[in-house]
């Protein structure tokens, strides 16, 4: 997640992931001097001005909420803003003297570091961890919430917070489960309207993976429906997000194939 230091200077933040070709080269072989092409940003993760927050990251999900608290906090924070960390152990936070610096320096910010796997008293998870902020009485159907860690981390925030409060945001840097139970079963057609091939795929599996099982290689990413590579157009039909479970079936809408499920017999501008 970048952060702009200057006019032409950007950070970026890498985590070596196994097996990862790109992270891997970045941290353990880039040098100054080498030459990266970057496409356009993207995402839809945005700070509401002047209207009270609640930040939750897990693990690597820190990185956005960095990103957004150096730019709120360049101006008086109009409303609070809590962010609750989690990560296993206290030597795994990351930018911990930056996220409190900030805190210091800003009343209304409040940095609470959340460990699951050490103290007296392990943290609760997302699902049952008290959300309320001693001396702050706030509702919570006031706050907006932003969450970012892996998929079953913001599966569990949304299904506990996104009907109570006054907006839900969330990114996951894992891949979604698959569907199950009703969801999953039986097969449809799905056509792809520049060949006209037409294949049987399952309902309850991502378009991506049923393309790749019938030997078809459409242009991807990172597989977990947020580089966008793999968007492509609907031409007809319904699809499921893996992640979130919405169904969409307006025709010309971009469809992530590597997040989304067929529903209905579909057909694809590809």
């Amino acid at each position: 997640s970048p952060t702009r230091l200057g006019r032409r200077e950007l950070a970026i933040t890498v985590k070596a992931v196994e097996g990862g070709k790109v992270s891997q080269h970045l941290v353990a072989h880039a040098k100054p001097g080498d030459l990266f092409r970057l496409d356009a940003a993207f995402g839809d993760f945005h700070m509401p001005a002047a209207a009270p927050v609640l930040l939750l990251a897990a693990g690597s999900g820190i990185t956005p909420m960095r990103s957004l608290l150096r730019d709120a906090c360049q101006r008086p924070l109009a409303a609070p803003v809590d962010l609750f960390y989690w990560e296993r152990s206290a030597a795994a936070f990351q930018f911990r003297d930056e996220l409190q610096a900030l805190a210091a320096a800003n009343p209304n910010l409040r940095v609470h570091l959340l460990t699951t796997r050490e103290g007296e008293v392990p943290a609760a998870r997302i699902n049952s961890h008290a959300l309320a902020v001693v001396g702050d009485d706030t509702p919570l159907a006031q706050r907006h919430v932003l969450a970012c860690g892996p998929d079953g981390f913001v599966a569990a925030a949304r299904t506990r917070l996104a009907q109570q409060v006054a907006g839900f945001q969330a990114e996951a840097f894992t891949p979604p489960a698959a569907l199950s139970d009703a969801d999953s079963l039986g097969e449809v057609a799905l056509t792809l309207a520049r060949s006209g091939r037409r294949l049987i795929v399952p309902r309850g599996r991502s378009l991506l993976e049923s393309l790749e099982a019938q030997g078809i290689a459409p242009k991807h990413g990172c597989r977990m429906g947020i580089c966008n590579s793999c968007t492509c157009e609907r031409v007809s039909g319904t699809t499921r997000h893996l992640r979130t479970g919405d169904t969409q079936s307006e025709t010309a809408v971009p469809v992530r194939i590597c997040v989304s499920a067929p529903t209905t017999d579909l057909t694809l501008d590809l």
